[in-house]
C-alpha cells in the first residue's frame, strides 16, 4: 500500500523562512559571480523566482542582503562558532598545540564558505558593503581573542606576544583570504591547509615547554 502523503500545507512562517533562504543562495551566487555593485536587486530576485518587490520588502536594502548573506556564509546551519560545543571545549584543552588544531579544523569549512563572498566585499568600493565587513570581522576578532586569552592565562602564549598582536596573527592565519588563496588559487588540499594553519600558528604563538614552566606559578611545597 502506497504512503499516505500528509496533506499539511507549510504555514505562512515557514513559507516566508524558505522565501527568504532562496533570495539568500542567489544572492550569494550572484554577489560571488558578478561582485556586490554589479548584481542589482532586480538580478537577485530573477534568480530566486520571486518579485523584485519581495526582495525590498524582506531585506529593504542590498546592503543588508549582503550582510545576511555572508552571515549564512560564516554560520552555516549551526549557528555562531561561540555557541557551538567545539568551541566551548577549548576552554578546557589544556594542550596548547590542540586548541589549536581544532581552531583549524573547525575553521577551514567556515573559511571555505567564507571565501568567495570576503573578497566580494573588501573589493567593493561601498560604504555599506565596508560595514558590513567591518561588522563580521568584530565579531570573528572577538571570539578569537577569546582563544588568545585563554594561552595567556596559564602562560603558554609566547611571552613576546601581548594579546592584540597574537590574536592579528591569528585572524591572518585563520581568515578566510589564506584558505581561499592557499587552496583555492594554489591548489591546496583542505587538509594541507589544516596543517599548515596548525603547525603554523603553534611556532607563532606557543610558547617553549620551559617558558610555560617559568610562567605558571610553583605550588607551595
Amino acid at each position: 500500500m502506497p504512503p499516505v502523503k500528509s496533506s499539511k500545507r507549510p504555514t505562512r512562517k515557514e513559507q516566508a523562512a524558505a522565501t527568504r533562504r532562496k533570495i539568500v543562495a542567489a544572492a550569494t551566487a550572484l554577489f560571488a559571480d558578478r561582485g556586490y555593485q554589479a548584481t542589482t536587486m532586480s538580478d537577485i530576485a530573477r534568480a530566486a523566482g520571486v518579485a523584485v518587490q519581495t526582495v525590498h520588502f524582506v531585506f529593504h536594502t542590498k546592503a543588508a542582503l549582503l550582510n545576511e548573506a555572508f552571515e549564512t556564509a560564516v554560520l552555516g546551519e549551526l549557528g555562531p562558532p561561540p555557541q557551538q560545543p567545539w568551541f566551548r571545549a577549548l576552554a578546557h584543552e589544556p594542550d596548547g598545540r590542540k586548541l589549536l588544531a581544532s581552531l583549524a579544523e573547525n575553521v577551514a569549512p567556515i573559511a571555505e564558505r567564507a571565501a568567495p563572498l570576503s573578497r566580494v566585499i573588501r573589493a567593493a568600493p561601498d560604504e555599506d558593503a565596508a560595514a558590513v565587513w567591518e561588522r563580521q570581522e568584530y565579531l570573528r576578532r572577538d571570539g578569537y581573542q577569546h582563544m588568545i586569552a585563554l594561552l595567556a592565562a596559564d602562560g603558554r602564549l609566547r611571552p613576546d606576544l601581548d594579546v592584540k598582536h597574537a590574536t592579528d596573527i591569528l585572524m591572518f592565519i585563520l581568515g578566510p583570504d589564506s584558505h581561499q588563496i592557499l587552496v583555492s588559487d594554489y591548489g591546496w588540499t583542505t587538509e594541507q591547509w589544516k596543517w599548515w594553519a596548525t603547525n603554523t600558528l603553534a611556532q607563532q604563538l606557543l610558547a617553549t615547554t620551559q617558558e610555560v614552566s617559568r610562567a605558571r606559578p610553583r605550588k607551595p611545597s
